[in-house]
């Protein structure tokens, strides 16, 4: 059966582009036997010679690829799943970024991390989560589907790495029930009955039995910005002291505030 051709647009691109300062998209079209597209696609003719910020030979391809195969859309034909899911990063990052917003270049570095799944069960949660936007953009059954079905992979992922020593340090672990968490936003891809909660309550737990350090290492800094206004909600609704109320966390954040502040 044959492929549709691989979507390669300025628009797509807007992700392997972005500098320091706002510039003009680049131009790029499909022309046979070109380079260097940040996607891998042979079709694409290339950027300037500048090279982008971020490539797809930025990615690491290991085992945690073949676990987090996507089954590849008409919309979006990519044969290798690394370049799948970075197309599918950049379609969520369009959506919810636009250009001319402040906030398309402060979360530029955790759109990046998105890219580079640290275990089976981030990659996974991370495609449903992807998934889950571009179907209610698209419309597409299929898409949601694919959603549900990498929904349930990392469900089942999740346990499996808590059981493991040293859990909570695990990136891919706390990165995992991040996107879980925020899935439940999504009504195509939420398990109902306050999962949000339970989610929620399980990452602040990770975060809390790594102590304050966390704020100091950008992954984890940014995990728990995702991490805190649920975190605040359910403390909220449940009446109890927020988790990282104690006094070493609030020290720990006063001296971050200056990261803290220009990541929100």
């Amino acid at each position: 059966m044959q492929s549709t051709p691989p979507i390669c647009s300025s628009s797509d691109n807007a992700l392997a582009i972005v500098h320091q300062h706002a510039q003009p998209d680049p131009p790029c079209c499909h022309k046979p036997g070109s380079i260097n597209c940040p996607f891998g696609l042979a079709s694409c003719s290339g950027y300037p010679p500048s090279r982008p910020v971020f490539t797809n030979e930025d990615i690491p391809r290991n085992a945690d690829d073949k676990v987090s195969t996507i089954n590849v859309l008409q919309t979006l034909s990519i044969q290798s799943p690394a370049a799948y899911r970075q197309q599918l990063i950049t379609n969520f990052y369009e959506a919810h970024f636009p250009r001319g917003i402040s906030t398309r270049f402060i979360v530029f570095d955790k759109i990046v991390d998105w890219a580079r799944p640290r275990s089976a069960a981030m990659a996974a949660a991370i495609d449903c989560l992807l998934l889950v936007q571009l179907s209610i953009g698209t419309g597409d059954v299929a898409t949601r589907l694919e959603c549900k079905k990498r929904h349930h992979v990392a469900v089942q992922l999740v346990p499996r790495a808590l059981q493991r020593p040293k859990a909570a340090y695990d990136d891919g672990l706390i990165a995992a029930v991040d996107a879980l968490g925020i899935c439940e936003i999504f009504t195509e891809s939420a398990d109902g009955h306050g999962a949000w909660r339970m989610h929620t309550r399980g990452l602040s737990s990770l975060l809390k039995a790594r102590g304050p350090k966390v704020l100091r290492n950008r992954f984890t800094r940014n995990v728990y910005i995702d991490c805190l206004p649920s975190a605040l909600m359910d403390a909220l609704l449940a009446r109890k002291p927020l988790v990282f109320a104690e006094p070493a966390w609030q020290e720990e954040m006063e001296k971050q505030l200056p990261l803290l502040t220009s990541s929100l």
